[in-house]
């Protein structure tokens, strides 16, 4: 699965960085079947809390290769990317995702930290044959959970729009 994002690390000075990405993931975690293709982060592509982002991620090439390409409407900058799948991995396009995650650390998922509301708007996929579908409102969510059972987010699904909130 090609994925493209948006990523936002704090170290242990407290300095906030923040920057685009994209990579091929095993969803089944079976890396041994497949070279998984790790974060790879896009260092010309600047980003900034609050700035308005694009990001489409597609099947090029008669589906031989997958293309990311994401837009900054804030800053003006544009990215793209054309990468082969790893070797071995099929598109079979059998899901969408919108997703806002708890970090992980050397392995281990953190606490969701306190954050701004994100909201995904246009938001919509492709079949294989070239029609739209996947409008959210008619589709599946999943909040996280912690460990001690409370539930840090709430989900709102709209017309082409996913917004996620931090409640705490």
């Amino acid at each position: 699965m090609l994925q493209a994002g948006i990523h936002q690390s704090i170290d242990s000075k407290g300095q906030v960085s923040y920057y685009a990405w994209w990579e091929w993931y095993v969803p089944n975690g079976d890396d041994k079947a497949f070279p998984y293709i790790d974060e790879q982060k896009i260092g010309n592509f600047l980003v900034s809390p609050g700035d308005k982002i694009s990001c489409s991620v597609a099947y090029v090439h008669n589906k031989t290769a997958g293309q990311v390409a994401l837009a900054n409407y804030t800053s003006g900058q544009y990215f793209s990317h054309i990468a082969p799948p790893p070797t071995g991995a099929t598109f079979n396009a059998s899901s969408i995702e919108w997703i806002m995650e708890a970090p992980s650390i050397n392995g281990v998922v953190s606490v969701l930290p306190n954050f701004t509301p994100v909201n995904f708007f246009q938001a919509f996929g492709w079949t294989a044959g070239e029609k739209a579908v996947g409008d959210p409102q008619n589709g599946d969510y999943v909040n996280i959970v912690t460990a001690s059972g409370q539930r840090p987010t709430s989900v709102s699904l709209g017309s082409l729009s996913v917004s996620i909130d931090f409640i705490g």
